[in-house]
């Protein structure tokens, strides 16, 4: 989980801040349009710039949320997108890919620390008699 946190920290910092401006999104299988927005977290961050990352943010999340094989950002030109209209998260994207990916939870740290605590216990409740 922690690697996947600090790559979506470096592509939020090294790309700049995501517009409101919507991005069209067809997805394939089955097939339907959106018109997505990546909404809050980077304007705060106050980064600035690059449409490929809301594009990928935007292909990704509704990809996955909505059982798409694949999720492609089109462009229109001046015509508006026909689409349904999604907001997605920076959140929503670090939470999918954390879940999908292999976990770094190590479940013998956590009974190491359970058995020590519970050492130290017994041995203070005893005043030091079973140390």
């Amino acid at each position: 989980m922690l690697r996947f946190g600090i790559v979506a920290f470096v592509i939020v910092g090294s790309c700049a801040a995501l517009h409101a401006a919507e991005v069209c999104v067809a997805c394939q299988e089955p097939a339907k349009t959106y018109r997505c927005s990546v909404s809050g977290e980077p304007k705060s961050l106050g980064l600035e710039g690059d449409d490929r990352l809301e594009n990928h943010v935007c292909e990704y999340v509704l990809a996955k949320t909505n059982s798409h094989t694949k999720c492609k950002a089109i462009k229109v030109g001046d015509a508006p997108c026909d689409g349904v209209p999604r907001t997605v998260t920076l959140r929503d994207y670090v939470r999918l890919r954390t879940a999908e990916g292999p976990s770094t939870h190590d479940p013998g740290a956590h009974e190491v620390v359970r058995k020590s605590v519970n050492s130290a216990w017994v041995c203070m409740t005893s005043l030091f008699q079973d140390c």
